[in-house]
């Protein structure tokens, strides 16, 4: 057995004693013993450097790269694998933060963990990551955390923090179990639920069943959110799959703040009322800077309609509804909206001005469908409440060309830009809300419409008749039939092949792209209409279910 250190320490001195001092030793001359005194300050030297080590390497806690947490405590409880997984429990403890879980550790989830109905903030971050390093919740290969139905705090609560990701792995669930319509309990909730995080990703993740909502006379379930985030810069929310909530992906940006690189990609969402929504939570608040909302497939709202008519449907909805409120440059781009829209849908991509205002908005390549000709957005599958708008490279096909059929684009106040937007089987291609102006209009496919326009309490019916309004609109518009394939490409012959304008010269790189990624032409050759180059993509769009039209 090792003698403690003072012994270990006693003993060398006293066998060193017998030697003799190194400044003693001269050529020729017999050593002195050393002096008592130099024993006693090399001893006490020696004991503080010990003291020291020690501090260090043992007494100071050791910061993990990787830990493990389940249910219950599994193995030898270490946290070194799911074999040995710490309880659930420990990621909550404040003492456990910043060491051993810190800026670069990864916490394991590992198989299903179990929470009792209502739990709010069951999984609840403690601390914060840095630049380059930050704190990740990660998913291990079919984990879940499950509830009969969660709080308003979530599964997941990061409040305060900055540098965390929570990463869903390849196949990681947060789902509730008994919430919703004619279920056990009809409660709001979140799944993860984040407050002025900033330099925060969520993404891979499923988030599923918040709240089952599917009768008209069913009001419960308006605060329930997959995700909810309040404020923060360098935000990014992609890759996961969530369905079932009033609000599936829901960032605000908060009042007397300014916010920016808020990014919402990648996502898959269905069966709710509100698919994503980027919105001001009170007064002089501005998100500016580069923000977006690209590549997510929304679908299907209909589960989601009620008796009181308070849940309007929208696909993506963004306002800037208070006093001051700014919104600058967003670009929301490749997104594929279509499915069962409900009689309450109100629009599928929504820009709100409110009382704020929203400028400079970038719309381009998405791809908006109706399938059912007695639902049509009320306000139109683009509904435009902003100033500087630029709708460009649209594809929007419809169902009726009656007066249920609806409006392609919507537009408010003044100055926008609407450029190679394909509107098919509508009531009416564009209507301006009166007391506004259009801005600019041209090189759009109006095809199989009741009307081509609505401007200043004035129906154009044909393209040759809105040409004739203010402005000249459309003077190198058509209406010839897009041939859209079920997955919206141009056919072969298409009216709308390459007679679109060139907008490369707008310096938007995801613009130059079509939805599928092909590369626009540039120079003298015109760019088509629509969304889609000719051809077809493995990157296309599946078609909506059991789209018909109805034609007048």
């Amino acid at each position: 057995m090792p003698l403690p250190v003072s012994s270990s320490l006693d003993r060398m001195l006293a066998t060193r004693s017998q030697g003799a001092s190194p400044t003693d030793v001269t050529a020729g001359q017999q050593s002195a013993p050393w002096s008592q005194t130099w024993i006693k300050e090399t001893r006490e030297t020696m004991r503080k450097f010990l003291f020291i080590f020690a501090f260090f390497f043992v007494v100071l806690p050791i910061r993990a790269t990787d830990l493990y947490i389940a249910q219950a405590a599994t193995g030898g409880s270490t946290g070194a694998d799911c074999g040995d997984a710490l309880p659930y429990t420990f990621f909550n403890v404040s003492s456990n933060w910043p060491s051993p879980i810190g800026p670069g550790t990864t916490v394991h989830i590992c198989g299903t963990i179990t929470a009792p109905a209502g739990a709010s903030s069951f999984l609840s971050f403690q601390g914060s990551g840095t630049n380059g390093n930050p704190i990740t919740l990660k998913f291990e290969n079919g984990a879940v955390l499950s509830a009969p139905y969660w709080g308003v705090n979530g599964a997941i609560n990061i409040g305060g923090k900055s540098f965390v990701t929570v990463d869903g792995g390849s196949n990681g669930i947060v789902r509730a179990t008994a919430n919703g319509t004619g279920l056990s309990y009809q409660q709001n909730g979140a799944g993860v639920w984040l407050s002025n995080c900033s330099n925060c990703e969520v993404k891979n993740l499923s988030i599923s069943n918040i709240y089952v909502h599917n009768s008209l006379s069913d009001e419960n379930g308006e605060d329930s959110y997959s995700i909810y985030w309040l404020g923060g810069s360098n935000v990014t929310i992609d890759n996961n799959t969530v369905d079932d909530a009033k609000w599936c992906l829901f960032f605000a940006y908060p009042g007397g703040t300014t916010t920016s690189a808020v990014n919402i990609y990648f996502n898959t969402i269905y069966n709710c009322d509100h698919g994503v929504v980027v919105g001001d939570g009170n007064g002089s608040a501005i998100l500016n800077g580069f923000n977006s909302v690209h590549d997510n497939t929304i679908h299907d709202f209909s589960n989601w309609d009620d008796n009181q008519n308070q849940n309007h449907h929208d696909g993506i909805h963004v306002w800037a509804a208070h006093t001051g409120s700014q919104i600058v440059g967003l670009s929301i781009y490749n997104n594929y909206i279509y499915g069962q829209p409900g009689t309450h849908m109100n629009s599928h991509i929504y820009i709100a001005g409110g009382t704020g205002t929203i400028t400079g908005t970038y719309l381009f390549n998405n791809v908006m469908a109706n399938p059912n000709p007695a639902a049509p957005p009320a306000s139109g599958f683009v509904a435009d409440y902003g100033t500087n708008t630029n709708i460009l490279n649209n594809t929007m096909q419809g169902s009726s060309t009656s007066n249920t059929g609806g409006i392609c684009i919507l537009t408010y106040l003044s100055g926008n830009t609407i450029r190679n937007n394909i509107c098919s089987t509508v009531y009416v291609g564009i209507y301006v809300e009166p007391s506004s102006s259009i801005g600019s209009s041209d090189y759009n496919d109006f095809y199989n419409v009741g009307a081509v326009a609505f401007d200043n309490s004035n129906w154009y019916g044909t393209i040759a008749s809105w040409r004739s309004a203010p402005g000249s609109p459309d003077v190198h518009g058509v209406s010839g039939n897009p041939l859209l394939s079920s997955t919206f490409q141009l056919g072969t012959g298409s009216a709308a092949i390459g007679v679109g304008t060139d907008l490369s010269s707008l310096g938007i790189n995801a613009l130059d792209l079509d939805k599928a990624g092909a590369q626009r032409p540039t120079g003298s050759t015109s760019w088509n209409i629509g969304a889609f180059q000719t051809g077809g993509s493995s990157s296309a769009p599946n078609p909506p279910s059991g789209l018909t039209a109805v034609v007048n």
